[in-house]
């Protein structure tokens, strides 16, 4: 239940009977806390608090966080390095803080939250962002650059109860003979 910080910890092997190939309740059962400033490198999946009967109360990456597939339960989430995923991301968070970072889902992120706030980042989506975010999400304003590139559909949930991208780029890709499906419950003022 201690805090791990990491400045080099990587599961990644080439001999696969050495090394993590998952992370998940086994590895650190009454893990509370973790902070990672270095690699953390699983090759397979990453289940940080899915798997059991309590999330993380906090899971703050400073270095890179990289799987096949991440996912992340947590009290308090924040992101100021890389998060890399060769399928999907799922986040269940109170409050999601990706600051200075760069998140990258080959398949698709979905993310459940009570508060969000971006700030110099950039998120590369290659399937569904889904998005359920119930009262803050906000990017610090105009003079903030927050980017996403989704190649497929976005669905927003909710409409939180506050909210302010002004800062932010969302970047629909649609190629030839293709169509995106852009679901948002916010108000229409025509600007």
């Amino acid at each position: 239940d201690k805090i791990v910080q990491n400045s080099g910890l990587s599961g990644y092997s080439e001999n696969k009977s050495q090394g993590l190939t998952n992370w998940d309740k086994k590895v650190a059962p009454n893990l509370k806390n973790l902070i990672n400033n270095g690699n953390l490198i699983v090759p397979d999946v990453q289940d940080f608090g899915f798997d059991r009967n309590m999330p993380y109360e906090n899971w703050i990456n400073n270095g890179t966080n990289s799987a096949f597939i991440v996912k992340i339960y947590a009290e308090n989430l924040e992101n100021n390095g890389v998060v890399r995923s060769g399928q999907n991301i799922q986040i269940k968070t109170k409050h999601l803080k990706l600051d200075d970072s760069y998140v990258f889902a080959k398949t698709d992120m979905v993310v459940e939250a009570n508060n969000v706030k971006l700030g110099n980042q950039t998120n590369i989506v290659g399937g569904k962002l889904v998005l359920d975010v119930s009262n803050t999400m906000n990017d610090g304003g105009d003079s903030i650059n927050s980017y996403f590139q989704v190649n497929n559909d976005i669905e927003i949930k909710t409409l939180p109860e506050k909210s302010n991208l002004i800062g932010t780029t969302i970047h629909a890709v649609a190629t030839n003979f293709t169509q995106r499906v852009i679901s948002w419950p916010a108000k229409n003022k025509g600007l």
